[in-house]
């Protein structure tokens, strides 16, 4: 099967995760990134288009992949491209008879602005649209898309499984709470709860400076981890993980929902539909509703690890014997193998 991939080329992303995984199966897969066309300038491009719209760069887009597309492909796979609009996908139906987009975000909800307004009028007309949260599919119907699925969230199974740590990274890494995570409102105001009680807790990611309580909060916080290695060793080194999804996004579960536990740390998770189909409550993982329910019950946990230990080992295990139907390979091979014969 000849694939074009249209997606993020850094080697640190899921985008190009994704891609190895379809080069790896199918051994003939092309990859274009159209950020590239736009060089350092791209984070400007970005900004214009949450803000205002995408339309002002699409004809540049179409034009480039007229010039780097000469040949027809079995399917088209796009990976959260919003940089597209009626006439790039024009273009692409006539070099293959199959477009599947796969949607990471959430293009109804009004938190990306004007991000999606030129590709989400035309989603409907793709042949597939791959979703990673199950309601996006209910809300997709109101947008006129039928042709939507479900499959679990990536994760790098191979790079985040727990491995042995070394008394030097046990020390450095060491925390009773790991979150690692962008900032969202409803993340500064849970993580300002857990240090008013006291608990010790590190955080890694991006935008936190734009919280309201920062100065109190500033010195557990670091930088966004972009290396895998040490992802791993910092939440294999921490008794709980939290993982919060997005409430703005409608999100109810990520990647690092799916993370956390392979790792062999405690997943301490916002309670969601798809976190309770996934782990049964307190036995795999731990959920909470509200802020103040989180606090209570890392308190708890912290102060019975044999309990910690128990349910992360189980939350391990539930992620092994589920491992090939959450397995991105898996799916991917399914899905694209059943819109191909169509």
């Amino acid at each position: 099967m000849k694939i074009l991939y249209i997606g993020n080329s850094d080697r640190n992303g899921y985008s190009y995760y994704q891609y190895k995984i379809i080069n790896q199966i199918y051994q003939n897969a092309i990859l274009i990134d159209i950020e590239k066309i736009f060089g350092k300038f791209f984070k400007i491009i970005n900004a214009v288009a949450w803000h205002v719209s995408p339309i002002f760069f699409t004809s540049i887009i179409l034009k480039y992949l007229k010039k780097k597309i000469k040949e027809e492909f079995d399917i088209i796979y796009i990976n959260n491209v919003n940089l597209i609009d009626k006439n790039i996908l024009y273009f692409l139906k006539k070099v293959s008879k199959k477009i599947v987009f796969y949607c990471a975000d959430n293009p109804f909800e009004k938190r990306d602005k004007n991000r999606w307004c030129t590709i989400r009028p035309i989603l409907k007309y793709f042949d597939l649209i791959i979703f990673l949260q199950k309601n996006r599919i209910i809300a997709a119907k109101k947008f006129g898309i039928k042709n939507s699925i479900y499959i679990p969230p990536t994760f790098k199974f191979n790079e985040f499984s727990k491995r042995n740590i070394t008394p030097f990274e046990k020390k450095k890494y060491s925390t009773d709470i790991i979150w690692i995570a962008t900032w969202l409102k409803e993340r500064g105001e849970l993580l300002k709860d857990i240090l008013d009680n006291g608990l010790k807790i590190k955080v890694y990611g991006d935008r936190w400076h734009k919280d309201k309580n920062f100065n109190e909060i500033k010195h557990v916080i670091s930088k966004g981890v972009y290396d895998a290695d040490k992802y791993r060793k910092l939440i294999q080194c921490a008794k709980i993980g939290i993982c919060l999804p997005s409430e703005e996004n409608r999100d109810d579960i990520t990647n690092r929902s799916l993370e956390i536990p392979i790792i062999g740390t405690l997943l301490l998770a916002k309670k969601t539909k798809t976190h309770k189909e996934l782990f049964v409550e307190n036995k795999e993982a731990v959920f909470f509703k509200k802020n103040k329910e989180c606090v209570q019950k890392c308190i708890y946990l912290l102060n019975n690890r044999k309990i910690i230990k128990k349910i992360a080992k189980k939350g391990r295990l539930k992620i092994l014997q589920n491992k090939k139907k959450l397995l991105f390979s898996f799916n991917i091979k399914i899905v694209l193998e059943k819109i191909n014969k169509r």
